[in-house]
């Protein structure tokens, strides 16, 4: 029984891994739903840029950061 509860365990956290996957897609802020002027991926996209230009270690600073910031501590 054991080993059955731990194989249904495993099916549902792979099953749950491809549920609640979805590919990135400019646009994700549809413009009818947000203030005429405001363009956020164009913001984003525009800084990151410039602080690229200025200093290219950037990159991988971005991707540490965007690492530790979703990353769960268990206590």
């Amino acid at each position: 029984m054991k080993f059955f509860s731990y194989l249904v365990f495993i099916f549902l956290c792979i099953n749950n891994s491809f549920i609640n996957s979805a590919p990135l897609k400019n646009g994700f802020y549809p413009s009818e739903h947000a203030v005429p002027s405001y363009n956020a991926e164009a913001m984003v996209k525009d800084a990151v840029n410039r602080a690229y230009v200025r200093d290219s270690g950037i990159a991988a600073a971005l991707i540490r950061l965007h690492f530790h910031d979703c990353f769960v501590r268990v206590n």
